[in-house]
């Protein structure tokens, strides 16, 4: 919809400046990103930028949703709970149905 737009770094002050290399277009084709190189440093190594950039991430993720945490350590409760259910269940219609053969 939008050819060659593409979202800026936000964290580009701490990664640095990065440019694309294209790949060999064919004819009547577009050239495509091939790679991408740092024309120039940022404020982090490439180590602490990953690792700053991990952070970011994981804080996002529980800020957009705290209750995940909660929701998926009930949730081992909640297959507990219908595993022993579906148990009990197939042990009263056994119950039911000895005598119908």
């Amino acid at each position: 919809m939008f050819p060659n737009v593409s979202m800026p770094n936000v964290l580009w002050e701490l990664q640095g400046v990065q440019r694309a290399e294209l790949a060999a277009a064919k004819p009547g084709e577009e050239a495509h990103v091939e790679k991408l190189y740092l024309a120039s440093k940022g404020k982090l190594s490439a180590v602490e930028y990953d690792e700053a950039r991990a952070i970011l991430t994981t804080f996002l993720q529980y800020v957009g949703e705290p209750a995940a945490l909660k929701r998926e350590s009930m949730g081992v409760w909640v297959v507990l709970y219908l595993a022993a259910f579906t148990f009990l269940a197939w042990l009263l219609k056994h119950e039911y149905w000895k005598d119908v053969h």
